[in-house]
């Protein structure tokens, strides 16, 4: 029997709903999740970037390294967003992904998807749209994939996103940090001005016979 694997999220909140997420949220799972990822990004804009998460399942005895980046449309009136889900076979010790050829038992995957999100307050909301690719890196069990909801609040100071995952396959909580900016101008560089022309000394006269313009003649008749 295939095994099933959440695809993609989405995320989104009323005060309300935010303090169903606190229960989950017990603190010796936020700190481990913030310890395994790289720095924060600061960046111009407030949600648009790269997110990532790096999340052990104890009850899959799996590995997720997630790759989430959101950018707005052409009018900012939502989000687009493209989803990486490199994920593992794993006990709690093995955060890293095992290296081709994979041990028995052992599965390496590569998973894809797109999807569409809004951003009002420090509500984020994204929901996946569309499967993408599935690649085996090694291993050969196979997966049953479905789209998902990812729903939470950004906390722009850390530039963390606490959400909630949902699928048909159930609920669980990721944590995100934006890791680089995107869409944002490299910042222009300040030519110096030109330097002030040099004043060149006259230059001497040259041996010349003498004619009626006071000026060197050559070949006067």
């Amino acid at each position: 029997m295939a095994r099933p694997v959440r695809g993609w999220l989405a995320v989104g909140l009323g005060i309300a709903a935010a303090a169903l997420l606190v229960p989950a949220w017990s603190p010796a799972t936020v700190a481990e999740q913030r310890q395994r990822l790289p720095p924060p990004a600061e960046c111009t804009d407030p949600i648009s970037g790269v997110w990532r998460a790096h999340v052990f399942r104890p009850d899959r005895q799996r590995w997720a390294l997630n790759t989430m980046e959101l950018r707005w449309n052409a009018d900012r009136t939502k989000l687009l967003s493209s989803y990486e889900n490199h994920y593992w076979s794993g006990g709690p010790e093995d955060s890293e992904p095992p290296q081709p050829p994979c041990k028995p038992g052992q599965y390496r995957r590569m998973a894809s998807s797109t999807g569409e999100g809004t951003y009002r307050g420090n509500q984020l909301e994204v929901q996946g749209k569309k499967l993408g690719g599935d690649e085996n890196i090694c291993g050969s069990t196979k997966f049953t994939r479905a789209l998902g909801k990812l729903t939470g609040i950004v906390d722009l100071e850390q530039n963390e996103f606490r959400s909630e995952m949902t699928s048909r396959f159930g609920t669980h909580p990721i944590i995100w940090r934006r890791i680089r900016c995107v869409g944002e101008a490299e910042p222009k560089l300040i030519e110096p001005p030109p330097p002030p022309p040099v004043a060149l000394p006259p230059s001497p006269p040259s041996p010349s016979s003498k004619g009626s313009c006071g000026c060197s003649t050559v070949g006067a008749a």
